[in-house]
């Protein structure tokens, strides 16, 4: 989203420390931070949001204390499940804007994105490492950092 950050903070996997230290190491490049609270049954915003596009997001609503952050009032939001956030569909990877790796057990979510001409990159199934909580986004991180 340019340089405006989303984090989430459920206070399980991240929390207000975290979120003031992205500020502060990204603040001077440019980046705003903007700290969206989740309910405790989630321990990252991308288990329940991914960007597709500017003005284009998937959600699951319910995992948000106090909805959609207002920087997205605009925004036309895919609504997901409970359900379908929980098997991480909406644990994407946007690898262009409009351009989203998805895995293909998301049927519902892949139709509801082909509608508004998103191109939608499937062939893979992440259903069995989901039920350990990782998708998409979460295989494609490093596994060693330098800091």
């Amino acid at each position: 989203m340019g340089h405006d950050v989303l984090v989430g903070n459920s206070g399980l996997a991240s929390d207000r420390a975290g979120i003031d230290w992205l500020q502060r190491y990204l603040g001077p490049e440019g980046y705003r931070i903007h700290e969206v609270p989740l309910t405790s049954k989630w321990l990252h915003l991308d288990c329940i949001f991914a960007v597709v596009r500017r003005g284009l997001c998937i959600c699951n609503t319910s995992g948000l204390k106090h909805g959609l952050p207002s920087i997205l009032n605009d925004w036309e939001v895919i609504a997901a499940t409970p359900e379908e956030a929980h098997a991480l569909g909406c644990n994407t990877m946007c690898l262009e804007e409009n351009v989203v790796l998805m895995a293909q057990e998301h049927i519902r979510l892949i139709a509801e994105l082909e509608k508004r001409q998103a191109t939608v990159v499937t062939g893979f199934r992440t259903d069995i490492a989901s039920q350990w909580g990782g998708g998409i986004r979460c295989a494609s991180h490093p596994l060693l950092r330098d800091e």
